[in-house]
């Protein structure tokens, strides 16, 4: 399945791939990894970036949030806090900046870096100077072998009720993402109908629900 999600473009003071040469007129971003590194003058005339994409899941503590009511600030979480749920937070599920890590286990102090966007897609966005959104692929945790609703209980039988579904990662702890696509060809909407009628036909399953889950998983 796919989830909408927003991006976000941060300027930082560490050194990115993603920037602005301020010396040139038009002001595009440019994807120059090989400008790390580079000289302080050449530095001088550049504006670095992170960027940031997020969905409207509600966080939980400890999360990355951007409290976008409040400039675009870049937060961990906390559940208790009454203003911070006041700020329109959006949850980060994939970020260039490495300084945003998640505990894997507290106790042994072990830290994991959030996912990242792929390379291609950083490129693609600085080609087409930025998008305001983008689809990313889910799946449910069931398909990475854990066993958890949402609620946190253990299930222990075969069927897994009320999965959690967690945005899909490649081999280099990537999204994986979608272009939003507006318009279709007759072809397109004849092959996107067969399919749509195949995995209802399969499930034998034609509610309302059904239907809006699977047009939105393959559009």
């Amino acid at each position: 399945m796919k989830q909408r999600a927003k991006t976000h473009l941060l300027p930082t003071d560490r050194q990115t791939s993603i920037v602005i040469n301020n010396s040139i007129g038009d002001k595009q971003l440019q994807f120059r990894p090989d400008l790390i590194g580079s000289s302080k003058m050449v530095r001088s005339a550049l504006t670095f970036y992170n960027l940031y994409i997020t969905t409207d899941e509600e966080p939980k503590t400890d999360d990355w949030v951007i409290e976008t009511a409040n400039g675009n600030v870049v937060v961990q979480f906390d559940e208790m806090s009454l203003n911070q749920r006041s700020m329109g937070c959006r949850k980060i599920i994939a970020t260039t900046d490495p300084e945003l890590v998640i505990n894997i286990s507290r106790p042994l102090g072990v830290v994991q870096e959030l996912p990242q966007p792929s390379q291609s897609f950083i490129e693609h966005y600085c080609k087409v100077d930025g998008l305001d959104e983008v689809d990313v692929e889910y799946e449910s945790n069931i398909n990475r072998g854990e066993k958890y609703s949402k609620d946190s209980k253990l299930q222990t039988g075969d069927v897994i009720c009320n999965p959690i579904y967690i945005p899909k990662l490649d081999s280099n702890n990537c999204i994986i993402t979608h272009s939003i696509k507006d318009s279709y060809t007759r072809e397109e909407v004849i092959h996107i109908m067969g399919q749509l009628f195949d995995q209802l036909s399969a499930n034998r399953v034609f509610t309302q629900g059904a239907f809006d889950e699977y047009v939105e998983e393959l559009l």
